[in-house]
């Protein structure tokens, strides 16, 4: 397949001044958070970290997993009630030893609830330099009318991917590979005035020094309508050389 570029571009957006933005990263013992309702210190936003409003973004490594390129979660306007999302991208991920997966939460809180029903979805795709078996990626989005960003049910969305029908991103091995997810709409009950988006990305890749991956995830509530996986494949083509400049590479 062809290769694909993508990452989500910072949006520009108008923010309620309690709205705030959560990215948190684990790989077996190692972390990095980044909860901007909480005061910037060592270990929130410190270190790899940039914050801008409420987008955030991070570069660096957690445990062996290097992100060479960049991460970051985004919104679109919090007191806009016809729509709301937020997106993660993760460009030019190297995992360089071991067994320990990559999980990521993000979200996002404020967002101005409109009246009655309706539904929450999560979409996300990957591409891969080179895949193996094995390589897998997973997505579950969350609302909740407590504002909390918490990563909980009642309402949640798993994304299943587009050719299997089960949870997950599963490329096929070899180069230049890419994969889609989507979930089926889940009614979600709006009870005001302020609702979040949470979620968690899972990553599953293979051990190399110069293979690399990219992953992207989307959650949206009250959103008329959801880009197709092969749409979200392609969203990111020449956009990340017009962010970063350059494709970095391992030396």
């Amino acid at each position: 397949m062809k290769k694909v570029w993508f990452v989500v571009m910072c949006l520009a957006f108008a923010s309620q001044a309690d709205a705030a933005a959560l990215l948190n990263f684990r790989s077996g013992a190692a972390a990095a958070l980044c909860d901007t309702r909480v005061a910037v210190s060592a270990v929130n936003c410190g270190a790899g970290f940039t914050v801008v409003g409420d987008t955030i973004a991070y570069v660096g490594a957690i445990g062996t997993w290097q992100i060479d390129t960049l991460a970051v979660t985004t919104s679109n306007t919090p007191g806009d009630p016809q729509i709301g999302t937020i997106s993660l991208g993760v460009a030019d991920v190297r995992h360089l030893s071991g067994t320990d997966d990559l999980t990521v939460d993000f979200g996002h809180d404020g967002f101005t609830a409109p009246v009655g029903n309706d539904p929450v979805t999560s979409t996300g795709a990957a591409s891969y330099d080179t895949a193996a078996a094995g390589d897998a990626s997973f997505l579950t989005g969350y609302a909740r009318n407590a504002n909390d960003m918490a990563i909980a049910a009642p309402t949640s969305a798993t994304a299943l991917d587009v050719l299997l029908g089960v949870p997950g991103c599963f490329p096929a091995a070899g180069a230049s590979q890419s994969c889609a997810m989507d979930s089926p709409d889940v009614p979600f009950t709006f009870v005001g005035p302020f609702y979040s988006l949470s979620a968690r990305a899972e990553i599953h890749q293979h051990t190399s020094a110069t293979d690399q991956a990219s992953y992207l995830a989307k959650v949206g509530a009250n959103v008329p309508v959801v880009p197709e996986p092969g749409t979200l494949l392609l969203i990111g083509t020449g956009l990340i050389l017009a962010r970063l400049g350059r494709r970095r590479v391992a030396p």
